[in-house]
């Protein structure tokens, strides 16, 4: 009778154990799978669709992606405005999980899609002031707003590790909030006529650090530029001192090469997904740095 007794309290302390394991988070891109992985801690490793150097407007979705989809408890995203493809992908994979959209979060402070190639108050602005730039996570204020989003989710689901998840969500916020802050110290000296972006992604980047881009040679939603873009280009680079074009890693930059007629400019390597960082909790706060650095290299 005692040896029965003890395998029943064995077994309800076992199932106890089973009811109060993490969510499987799955996440789109390493961003918010690194600001995930910040709130989660040792508790679990959430997992990112997109793979590194892939494009997250337009990506064909692996099997075993697809799998980790079916499997989510919880999947953290920003939205269809960056990355399309997944929109379907998660009605029909992830019908069980719960989907928590980041981008059009009352909380997130939005930029509406620069539409213009050159950036001087009148071209820049979208066309349709609705449609909001999707490259969100380059400001730190949004990485801690979702910081909090995520942990407020991850608690409701799993109650039982709701007072880490906090816990770790304010050291997260307390770490951005320190770079952030450094980060301005940094680029405060920085005396460069302005820099041109190969792609419009660094809006929010540029917003947070006050170093606006001059321009972009491919918009925000990475479409080929078309000839009027291409002129009105190469005549902000004629009538202005611009040396500087910020390129994410792989880039075919005779493009930008072309818009300085014979003159080599200088390109600054600006990966704003992080695809070539390590995954995890430090690749948020990486991938804000190495921007900083590609800025302070074009002061140079």
């Amino acid at each position: 009778m005692k040896h029965a007794l003890l395998a029943a309290i064995s077994l309800f302390l076992s199932m106890g154990s089973a009811w109060a394991e993490p969510p499987r988070v799955a996440t789109d891109i390493a961003p918010v799978q690194s600001l995930t992985a910040m709130v989660m801690g040792d508790l679990g490793t959430p997992g990112a669709i997109l793979p590194p150097g892939a494009s997250p407007h337009d990506h064909a979705l692996r099997p075993s992606e697809a799998t980790a989809l079916t499997q989510a408890d919880i999947v953290f995203w920003i939205g269809p405005e960056l990355t399309p493809w997944l929109d379907h992908a998660l009605g029909t994979l992830a019908g069980k999980a719960q989907v928590v959209r980041l981008l059009t979060h009352p909380d997130t402070a939005r930029l509406p899609l620069r539409d213009g190639p050159v950036f001087d108050g009148r071209d820049a602005d979208s066309t349709n002031p609705t449609i909001p730039d999707p490259h969100a996570w380059l400001n730190p204020g949004n990485a801690i707003t979702w910081i909090r989003i995520i942990a407020a989710n991850l608690a409701v689901f799993d109650p039982d590790n709701a007072a880490t998840y906090s816990a770790n969500a304010a050291r997260a916020e307390n770490r951005i909030t320190n770079l952030a802050t450094d980060i301005r110290r940094q680029l405060s000296d920085v005396k460069a006529p302005g820099f041109l972006a190969y792609h419009d992604s660094y809006q929010y980047f540029e917003h947070a650090f006050q170093t606006p881009a001059l321009g972009a040679i491919l918009s925000g939603e990475a479409e080929r530029p078309s000839p009027g873009r291409m002129l009105a280009l190469a005549d902000l680079v004629a009538n202005s001192d611009v040396d500087c074009v910020l390129a994410e890693p792989g880039t075919d930059t005779r493009l930008a090469t072309a818009l300085f007629k014979g003159i080599s400019p200088r390109i600054a390597l600006a990966d704003p997904i992080g695809s070539t960082l390590t995954p995890g909790p430090d690749l948020y706060p990486n991938l804000l740095q190495s921007l900083a650095d590609a800025l302070l290299s074009c002061d140079q």
